[in-house]
């Protein structure tokens, strides 16, 4: 497992919800050398998607310069994760103004966002977004006992049952709601679970 893989991973804006996850897994069984090869078939039942859906992802990842496919003959494809260089967070230098009365400089904040990364990834995950700040506030009490990244992972997977179910967004729980009543557990099962497992037994 690549713990900075996965946190790298974590900071990544991926429109797509199912391709964000396909990085998750290839980030946490990612070795030393930041590679892996599990095969389509396993990939595809980890998300609850198809071989082909898994292919989309996969090129979705390369086009966005996030993972490097290598097709080999007579076995699974090697997945590189390209970390590179973190771009999502660039040093920005303060505007300042100066009070002429005592010549007092003053910093001038703006646009300074109030919720935490991870918040942020599962706000844009989840499939109905509404009453932002309830919601980060159940974020905060359900995240001091249950990990952030499985909790994201499980909400891919609800708003991905949503999406094949064509589930009417009247009927989709609201995000607090959702939080509260712990309805994300329902998701954390064998199938969802990202589980570090001997790579050796990734292929084929």
């Amino acid at each position: 497992m690549s713990i900075q893989a996965l946190s790298w991973c974590i900071k990544r804006d991926i429109p797509n919800p199912t391709a964000k996850l396909v990085l998750m897994i290839l980030c946490n069984y990612a070795n030393e050398n930041n590679s892996s090869y599990p095969s389509e078939k396993h990939l595809a039942k980890l998300v609850g998607v198809s071989d082909r859906s898994i292919r989309r992802c996969t090129k979705q990842l390369s086009e966005l310069n996030l993972i490097k496919v290598e097709q080999r003959l007579g076995t699974s494809n090697l997945y590189t994760i390209l970390l590179g260089v973190d771009t999502s967070v660039q040093s920005v230098r303060t505007p300042t103004t100066y009070n002429t009365k005592d010549n007092t400089k003053v910093s001038i904040k703006k646009g300074v966002d109030k919720y935490d990364i991870d918040f942020i990834e599962f706000w844009k995950a989840y499939p109905r977004r509404i009453n932002k700040h309830q919601t980060y506030q159940k974020w905060l009490l359900v995240t001091k006992n249950f990990p952030t990244k499985k909790l994201i992972v499980c909400t891919i997977r609800f708003a991905n049952e949503t999406k094949n179910n064509k589930t009417e967004e009247k009927f989709i729980p609201h995000p607090s709601t959702w939080l509260n009543q712990r309805r994300f557990e329902d998701y954390e099962n064998k199938n969802i679970e990202i589980k570090k497992q001997s790579l050796n037994n990734l292929a084929g």
